[in-house]
Formats: C-alpha cells, sequence, structure tokens
C-alpha cells in the first residue's frame, strides 16, 4: 500500500525524484526544471482551467488543442477552460487562428488546434 504524499513512494512509483519548486512562480519553475533535468523542449499539459489560467498568464501558451463533442451542460456558473485570478477587460482578450480541425465520427467529437495570437492582433484574426 501506498501514502501518495510520500516522496519515497513517488520517486519508487514512477522512477523519478519528486522536485520542489519555489512558491510563486510554479509553472515556470517546473517547465524550467523538465527543460533543463530532463531536455523537454515542448510540453503538451492537459490541465484544468486553473492551471490553463497560470500558464496564459505567464505567457507560456502559444497553441491550443481542444476536442468538441456532442454534448451540452447548462447551469448558472458554467465552466470554461481558462480561470484567472484577476478580472480581465476587453483589451486582455486573446485570439486564436485555426491551424486544423480533424472530426471522429467514431466519437462524435472534433479535434481543433490553434495558433494564440499576439495580444494586439485582433484586426489581423
Amino acid at each position: 500500500k501506498c501514502d501518495w504524499s510520500s516522496d519515497v513512494c513517488s520517486s519508487d512509483l514512477t522512477g523519478r525524484a519528486v522536485v520542489t519548486v519555489p512558491e510563486g512562480d510554479e509553472v515556470r519553475a517546473v517547465l524550467a526544471h523538465m527543460h533543463r533535468e530532463l531536455g523537454a523542449r515542448f510540453v503538451l499539459v492537459e490541465g484544468g482551467p486553473t492551471l490553463n489560467g497560470a500558464l496564459l498568464d505567464a505567457g507560456l501558451v502559444d497553441e491550443i488543442f481542444m476536442t468538441l463533442g456532442g454534448v451540452l451542460v447548462g447551469g448558472r456558473d458554467p465552466l470554461t477552460i481558462v480561470s484567472q485570478r484577476r478580472t480581465r477587460g476587453a483589451a486582455d482578450v486573446r485570439h486564436l487562428r485555426l491551424l486544423a480541425a480533424h472530426p471522429n465520427p467514431a466519437t462524435n467529437e472534433v479535434y481543433l488546434r490553434y495558433r494564440l495570437l499576439p495580444p494586439d492582433s485582433a484586426k489581423r484574426a
């Protein structure tokens, strides 16, 4: 049985040591470690709204992959793919350029790939 909060257990199961990063800029610190120690040049992040927001705030996103499925979900507080701590205004809106769209009839999904455009590119999108 494994205690998932144990550094030893995590290291034993994954073959990698647990890395402690400084508080405050964890996302950059983790990516710097992955680049420096593991040779990572590209990272695919399958995160939720909070991690996506932190990556966008840090300027670390160049492409976004989305899966559009044939399901409707409603409610008063709908979830978004980006959650950020600060209030965003019209000047903070980021535009995307569609690079690819691949339908998958077997799953009733469409896989979308977008390039994140620079903040001043609204007129060029």
